[in-house]
């Protein structure tokens, strides 16, 4: 998922199809990979509702609480 990515341009580049949104409680790993205000406002408490008991999250850009991160760079 990525707010700012033109949906039709990345299917056409990459044959890569992006979601509208991520689903509650449905991914094992959550990479946040940068640092639009979008993620930055959802925060990472509903970021982490994104994953499944006990998922991954890897904070690529530091945005995120460090409770909310198992790995930061």
């Amino acid at each position: 998922y990525d707010p700012w990515a033109n949906k039709d341009e990345v299917l056409d580049r990459l044959d890569i199809s992006l979601l509208d949104f991520p689903k509650s409680n449905s991914y094992e790993a959550i990479i946040v990979a940068v640092s639009h205000n979008e993620f930055i406002e959802m925060g990472g408490e509903k970021i982490s509702n994104f994953g499944v008991s006990n998922s991954l999250i890897f904070d690529l850009k530091h945005i995120l609480d460090d409770k909310f991160s198992d790995l930061k760079l």
